[in-house]
């Protein structure tokens, strides 16, 4: 970080929560069904998520649990248990989307888009989901201003406000320095990431020199302990901001964007890749390690009037290739 104006951040707002409710309304022993149904939806979710699960476990795990299902509820006389006797509705698509990701005859890998996603449009179809990179640019300024908010939890527009003038707002500062020509969140560093031809998301990173950079006196302390942690990860490919709209998250998007972080790492002769994260921001987390990044270093947090659970920064690092 350098300066009060670098708008920190790191975090991806991503929240893997979720929740299934098996019914209780079936014929007796079906608890059983719902248990291999709960972990069919586990196993397809896994699969969507690009979480790098081998072909062959998946697909045969796929296929026999539905084949089972299929078994068991006819032995109980239970046709609503059975894939295409019963209306399917929304919120109640387990089985139907783990036979879709057996349809899909390959798993995805670590850093692939999911190509196929449950239409939320239909309920009886499957729509394909194209995802593609671009560099960013200038009239991508209030989304990116709206990611790099995302990312830092609220952080940024904190620092933002705090430079506002008497006629503006903290969304402006952020949205004028993310249209500037250069910058820590200038467009120019940014990479977004379509769904289906819609801005979903970014990428906004840097390059970290050989050298540790001085902190200045009059830096405000509560970027000190960020700029402490960027010094020990000295040659490496820092991602500043990786951010994901709400509406399209939990589709692998993020692994996405740190496989193409990867690749610029790899391309421009860095030694790894750098982040940082908060301690309470699980989900980021889980993510960076999924995707090869270990904990690092520490620096306790000095928050001033941010409001934020966490305790600790936490700087994680993956070594490229």
């Amino acid at each position: 970080m350098r300066g009060i104006a670098l708008d920190v951040l790191q975090d991806i707002g991503h929240r893997a929560s979720y929740a299934h409710r098996p019914r209780n309304n079936s014929a007796s022993g079906t608890a059983g069904i719902h248990k291999l149904r709960h972990h069919g939806f586990q196993i397809a979710k896994r699969m969507l998520q690009g979480d790098g699960m081998g072909v062959g476990f998946l697909c045969l795990a796929l296929r026999l649990l539905r084949l089972r299902v299929s078994k068991f509820s006819s032995k109980l006389g239970n046709p609503r248990l059975l894939r295409g006797n019963r209306p399917r509705k929304s919120g109640d698509a387990v089985l139907d989307l783990t036979y879709s990701a057996v349809r899909l005859g390959e798993p995805l890998l670590v850093g692939q888009c999911p190509p196929w996603v449950p239409s939320r449009t239909s309920e009886h179809s499957m729509t394909q989901v194209r995802c593609t990179l671009r560099p960013g640019r200038r009239d991508d300024a209030p989304l990116l201003a709206e990611l790099v908010n995302y990312a830092g939890e609220g952080l940024s527009l904190y620092s933002w406000s705090k430079m506002a003038g008497p006629d503006e707002t903290g969304w402006d500062v952020g949205r004028r320095s993310a249209a500037r020509e250069e910058g820590s969140i200038s467009y120019r560093n940014a990479t977004i990431i379509e769904h289906n031809g819609n801005a979903a998301g970014c990428l906004i990173g840097r390059g970290i020199g050989s050298s540790p950079t001085a902190i200045p006196s009059d830096m405000p302390a509560m970027f000190v302990p960020l700029q402490e942690l960027e010094n020990l990860a000295l040659d490496t490919w820092y991602v500043n901001v990786l951010a994901i709209r709400p509406q399209f998250r939990r589709a692998g998007l993020g692994t996405r964007l740190l496989a193409h972080a990867d690749d610029i790492a790899s391309g421009r002769g860095h030694r790894g890749l750098s982040v940082v994260v908060s301690d309470a921001n699980l989900g980021a987390r889980r993510l960076y390690e999924r995707c090869g990044y270990k904990e690092a270093a520490l620096r306790a947090m000095v928050k001033e009037a941010w409001v934020n659970e966490g305790q600790n920064w936490v700087l994680l690092m993956k070594a490229v290739g």
